[in-house]
């Protein structure tokens, strides 16, 4: 199987467009169009939709689940290069939920770049659900999910914790502690964090009252107008807001439970995880006291 197939295909998955992959990859729609029938002959499937008149390309079953084949078959293919050419780099691959990738994770990732001898790094954002899978079928090496399941090839440990806290406009360098009795629900950008949050959350407000209901607490910043406005979310989620703007972090009296984040990695370790499992208990250490968080 040749490898600029499959690159041609994984680029078409991700464009979903003929000629816009064939500009990406700065060959000629005729070829990109070759490379893919002749991939599709090689595996015996039809890998995309062919409808007239339709610009976007959609994949078909076939095609989906062919993605993450495709993507171990070229991280397989690049390992192969390196170990002819016996050159001293290992890959990693680190899966972990937005908010922890964006926050915790994004000085550590500078680490294992610049560790030397280095890593091949590839981070992957993805929810919690989907981290066991990917971790039990070795597709990626470590990750970090919001939820505890126990399975057979897995180990499961916390990894850290942190407070959920209010974050509303306003400036101030100390952080106040406030009731949820003097938090109006119909102000409330609303965010359910999982079960146990949502439950906390019901002896205070009726989340049906929230005139704004957000999946994703990336969307504050854009939804936030006035100082009445409020929203609770992860400490280290705060934080980062609070870099971007004016706005103000508030601890919660009688808070609901803490977030917790566990590090999942298969039982079965190659000595690339090893690595930097050690260089990730060193920067949980030297960063002890930085985020508000606390280390397992």
């Amino acid at each position: 199987m040749n490898n600029q197939w499959i690159e041609t295909f994984l680029a078409i998955a991700q464009i979903k467009n003929l000629s816009k992959t064939a500009e990406y990859l700065n060959i000629t729609q005729s070829t990109t169009s070759h490379r893919l029938k002749l991939l599709e002959e090689e595996l015996g499937y039809k890998l995309i939709e062919r409808n007239k008149g339709i610009r976007e390309t959609n994949l078909t079953e076939a095609g989906q689940r062919f993605i993450p084949l495709a993507e171990r078959w070229l991280s397989l293919s690049k390992d192969m290069v390196l170990f002819q050419q016996n050159e001293p780099r290992q890959s990693i691959i680190i899966g972990a939920v937005t908010s922890v990738n964006t926050t915790v994770l994004a000085p550590f990732y500078q680490i294992v770049t610049g560790h030397n001898p280095s890593f091949d790094l590839k981070v992957r954002t993805l929810h919690s659900a989907e981290l066991y899978d990917l971790v039990e079928h070795k597709e990626i090496d470590i990750g970090f999910t919001l939820l505890e399941r126990h399975t057979l090839n897995v180990n499961v440990r916390p990894f850290f914790s942190e407070q959920m806290v209010v974050i509303r406009k306003g400036n101030s360098d100390t952080i106040e502690t406030i009731q949820p009795s003097q938090l109006k629900a119909e102000n409330e950008l609303f965010i359910n964090w999982n079960p146990t949050y949502f439950n906390w959350h019901n002896k205070w407000w009726n989340s049906a009252v929230s005139s704004i209901h957000l999946d994703t607490a990336q969307l504050i910043r854009s939804l936030m107008i006035h100082e009445q406005q409020w929203a609770i979310v992860p400490f280290t989620i705060g934080r980062s807001i609070q870099t971007k703007g004016n706005y103000k972090i508030q601890y919660i009296a009688d808070p609901p439970p803490v977030r917790i984040c566990f590090l999942i990695i298969h039982k079965q370790t190659k000595s690339s995880v090893d690595q930097c499992m050690e260089l990730l208990n060193q920067y949980a250490q030297q960063t002890m006291d930085t985020y508000g968080i606390h280390w397992f």
